[in-house]
């Protein structure tokens, strides 16, 4: 690397602080409109964008103090996505206050990657732990649970057959037999299929976003929030959207 490069660099990285201030980032003001945009493109609520944004902070301490590279959930990611587009924010108020630059690191879609990040996720979950003392909120940081995915499967398949009985039977008054039961087993199959595909909610509440899509442990509403949590449930049941990040 040339001197002229090592110079450029030089200017464009902030200087870090002598003493990292926890409160000045679990506190940061964020920029007039940020909020309102942010609850505008993900249509989301004001409260439950409130809720995003402050989790979106502790995301940002834990990246600063746990020295080692950590992974949002795919909402707090969209949190960060957005701020960085406010530059001269990003840049000159928030990555000051933090011990080195916080940059956004996507995935490359080299093989491993989405094992690469599942991990990096389940760290900062416990580090989330460790360092707030409490669960992070579940309408916020997806907690991936292939066990519940896979009882909703088992539960999918069984109402099925039992709805492709009823429906066999109840056919077989009005049409032959071998077309009732035709009839009962690709009702059983649109039945699973239907209820496999479903956003159901595991804890009731306003907007949902996938209690049992994704297989999240139980509560995934947004606690009587209107509007869905996000998007999607998450391409990757919460690790991110194959963003990391390195302080």
């Amino acid at each position: 690397m040339t001197v002229l490069q090592n110079y450029i660099n030089e200017l464009h990285t902030p200087a870090p602080p002598a003493h990292y201030d926890a409160n000045a980032v679990l506190h940061y003001t964020f920029p007039a409109g940020l909020a309102d945009k942010l609850a505008t493109e993900q249509k989301w609520t004001p409260e439950y964008t409130g809720r995003v944004l402050e989790e979106y902070r502790r995301f940002v301490h834990l990246a600063a103090t746990t020295g080692h590279e950590v992974t949002p959930s795919q909402i707090v990611d969209e949190a960060w996505h957005l701020h960085l587009t406010f530059s001269r924010d990003y840049w000159d108020r928030l990555v000051p206050l933090l011990p080195a630059p916080l940059h956004h690191e996507p995935g490359t879609g080299e093989a491993g990657d989405a094992d690469k990040f599942a991990e990096q996720y389940r760290q900062t979950l416990d580090d989330y732990r460790a360092a707030f003392g409490e669960e992070p909120p579940r309408n916020i940081w997806r907690v991936a649970n292939p066990r519940a995915a896979q009882t909703k499967r088992v539960v999918s398949v069984i109402v099925g057959i039992f709805i492709g009985l009823l429906v066999g039977g109840f056919s077989h008054i009005f049409l032959p037999q071998s077309m009732s039961v035709i009839t009962g087993l690709i009702s059983a199959v649109a039945v699973s299929r239907l209820l496999q595909q479903s956003k159901l909610t595991a804890g009731g509440g306003g907007g949902s976003c996938g209690g049992g899509l994704c297989g999240f442990t139980g509560g995934d509403s947004c606690d009587g929030d209107s509007g869905s949590c996000g998007s999607s449930c998450g391409s990757s049941c919460g690790s991110g959207c194959g963003g990391g990040c390195s302080s």
